[in-house]
Order: structure tokens, then C-alpha cells, then sequence
């Protein structure tokens, strides 16, 4: 029993670390979104500004970038759709 408690006990601290390392990598990967919505909202004003689109076109832009519900997602790590 000794045993199987210090085995459970290791698989236990390896997946508090794996849920640490995941964490993290979810902060970041918010951090980026984050960052990423704020460019394109500075880049679109900045195309508004300039005359170089208007709203209506900002907008079509942004809805043919979304991903409809039928569109295949990537799979993570990989260049290829499935």
C-alpha cells in the first residue's frame, strides 16, 4: 500500500507541474489575444482616419476573417487542417 501511495503521490506532483506548465502557456497565449485585438482595433481607426476604408468595409473584413461553424479547424501543431 506504502508503494502504491508514493506512486500515486509522483503522478500527482507531475500533474500539478503539467497543469502549471498549461496555465501558463493559456496566459500567454491571452496575453497575445489581447495584444493581437488591440492592433487590429488601432489598425482599423487608423484605416478610418486615413480614408483608406470605411466602417462597412472594416466590417466585411472582419466577418470573412471569423470562422464560420462548418469551417475545418486546424489541429494544434500541425500546418495542415483536418
Amino acid at each position: 500500500m506504502a508503494r502504491s501511495q508514493q506512486r500515486l503521490s509522483r503522478e500527482l506532483r507531475i500533474l500539478r507541474s503539467r497543469l502549471r506548465s498549461v496555465s501558463e502557456r493559456v496566459e500567454s497565449v491571452e496575453r497575445s489575444v489581447g495584444e493581437a485585438t488591440t492592433q487590429a482595433e488601432v489598425a482599423g481607426a487608423v484605416l478610418l482616419e486615413k480614408g483608406i476604408a470605411d466602417a462597412e468595409e472594416l466590417e466585411a473584413a472582419r466577418r470573412r476573417s471569423e470562422p464560420s461553424a462548418g469551417d475545418p479547424v486546424p489541429v494544434r501543431g500541425s500546418r495542415t487542417i483536418h
